[in-house]
């Protein structure tokens, strides 16, 4: 059966915020995008209506964060007859679960539609843009949409164990009215690669992010100065390296994994201009300052003004994300430990109606002006994880060794035959309410999920395509 997928050309509805922080600005009016394009300003103001997109409800405000993606890796109580089981017992015939679904698919090819524009224009005007912007934002265009396209692969798309030679998804580059055509995967993950590579040469010799390049050399004008704060809240260069290196592990294999590896590492071993390290493992004192999602390890993150309101509401007196405090105790984790994750990020709250639920604080941070208000995409715990699996024993048994103390749990020798094991245990308890553990049990193959009533299969780990994305192709 031939299925293309069809994407009208989006206008870009954006407000202009305050020259303090673009984290302000919110979405208000439609601009002309020829007007639009005929600036710098204009660039940079598309860019943030793309970020604002991605903190979506249908995408890493809600569903890719801690709702939809974590019922599939059975994180989350539900109740019977609810779209929360039927998503959780892989039931994707269901109306309700499917609508679920094509909401998240449609709002990721929102997004993608959105850099789209942004790339259509970016090359023919480089005459308008400052030293150095343009390489900017046309490489965290280009991170945008490979990052949008890997999920929609990682959940959409077939196991990486098996990956077949039909057409899957469309990869999709430009804005048209046209349908766009599906790929095989191999196909697919060639777009992907490509793009990564090329926002990856971009931001290396541009992005303010690395202490090799001297900002101060720089004449930019306010707008843009204020444009390139917050790099950790952008698809910056180690964002990029950290998304290669999370995609060179999915697509497997030894030459894949010595790419994963390499990228991996460049991301730990970074470091600022006096030496120390660009990012660090959370601790008890993250805690302490109550920063219970480790803002220090966040490569790259959504920033959220709304979060405390959201979490507030999601994780505690009438918690719709919570679960029993016996699973996580003895299943998750075992009675006694000293794990900060367990002993500091999960909690009893007490409902109004005098019932008790237990969930994780993650991210529930301080009400006040400067909190985080941060949902990380990628993390560097999860770089260690990834240099554990493809590098060296001794290696892995070193930053296994720093992970311990930083978690506060007992450091053990790790053998090669029992990585895996202890990786799918650690994807569990780290990635908790953060999307990651569904995509580590489906690259791993494993059968038997913790919690599932029904097998890890291709069947639980390939989710269909929206109906109404099959039927575009029977027009």
């Amino acid at each position: 059966m031939k299925k293309e997928f069809y994407i009208f050309a989006l206008s870009i509805a954006l407000g202009l915020g305050s020259c303090n922080s673009w984290l302000d600005v919110k979405p208000e009016t439609e601009v002309e995008i020829d007007a639009m394009y005929s600036q710098q300003q204009g660039f940079q103001d598309a860019l943030i209506g793309a970020y604002l997109n991605l903190k979506s409800s249908n995408a890493y405000g809600q569903e890719l964060m801690y709702g939809t993606v974590e019922y599939l890796a059975q994180h989350w109580n539900y109740n019977s007859e609810t779209v929360q089981e039927k998503i959780s017992r892989y039931n994707y015939i269901d109306e309700s679960v499917q609508g679920r679904f094509e909401s998240i698919y449609s709002q990721l090819y929102k997004i993608i539609a959105s850099v789209n524009v942004i790339l259509a224009n970016i090359d023919a005007k480089q005459d308008v843009f400052e030293t150095d912007i343009y390489e900017i934002i046309k490489g965290e265009a280009l991170a945008m949409r490979a990052y949008c396209h890997f999920d929609l692969l990682r959940l959409f798309g077939p196991m990486p164990t098996n990956v077949g030679s039909s057409t899957i998804l469309p990869y999709v580059t430009t804005v048209t009215t046209e349908y766009h055509q599906h790929h095989t995967y191999e196909q697919y993950v060639s777009y992907l690669e490509e793009d990564l590579i090329t926002a990856d040469t971009l931001l290396k010799k541009s992005d303010p992010v690395q202490t090799s390049i001297a900002t101060e050399e720089n004449s930019w004008s306010v707008s843009a100065t204020d444009f390139l704060r917050a790099r950790q809240l952008r698809f910056n260069y180690y964002a990029v390296k950290a998304l290669e290196a999370r995609f060179y592990l999915w697509l497997g294999g030894t030459d894949n994994k010595t790419k994963a590896y390499q990228a991996a590492k460049e991301v730990i071993d970074a470091t600022n201009e006096d030496g120390s390290k660009k990012y660090k493992l959370g601790t008890v004192n993250d805690i302490t300052n109550k920063d219970y999602s480790f803002s220090v390890e966040h490569i790259m993150a959504v920033y959220d003004y709304d979060l405390y309101d959201r979490a507030s509401g999601n994780f505690t007196e009438s918690a719709p994300f919570a679960k029993e405090e016996a699973l996580i105790t003895n299943d998750l984790y075992e009675p006694g430990s000293t794990d900060i994750r367990y002993i500091s990020l999960w909690e009893t709250y007490s409902t109004s109606a005098g019932s008790s639920v237990y969930s994780i604080k993650k991210f529930l941070q301080p009400n006040e002006d400067d909190a985080i208000n941060q949902l990380p995409l990628l993390r560097l715990s999860e770089m260690y994880f990834i240099v554990m699996e493809c590098g060296p024993i001794n290696e892995a048994n070193e930053l296994y060794e720093e992970f311990c103390i930083s978690r506060d749990i007992p450091i053990t020798e790790l053998h090669e035959n029992q990585i895996q094991d202890i990786l799918v245990e650690e994807y569990n308890k780290e990635f908790y309410a953060e999307g990651q553990a569904f995509y580590a049990f489906k690259r791993l193959a494993v059968e038997d999920i913790l919690w599932a009533q029904d097998p890890g299969n291709e069947e639980s780990y390939v989710i269909p395509l929206p109906l109404s994305e099959i039927d575009y192709g029977n027009n």
